[in-house]
């Protein structure tokens, strides 16, 4: 276990991110289409959607419900 935390800082450390959570970016696919009932979830970039699939047609997989 120790290993794996002196490994794992060492990857933050010098820069990599494969130990750290991936950056919460929107990419927005034109393509994509949701139901229109409002049930706010809150996107990990701390933006409100109007439900968890314009947050997923948005590219945000990590979400809470309830507006941020």
């Amino acid at each position: 276990m120790k290993q794996l935390l002196l490994f794992c800082s060492l990857f933050v450390i010098l820069g990599f991110s494969s130990c750290e959570k991936e950056e919460c970016k929107e990419n927005v696919d034109q393509d994509c289409y949701y139901i229109q009932v409002y049930d706010p979830v809150c996107g990990c970039n701390g933006k409100t959607y109007s439900n968890s699939g314009h947050a997923e047609c948005s590219g945000i997989t990590e979400y809470t419900k309830g507006e941020c």
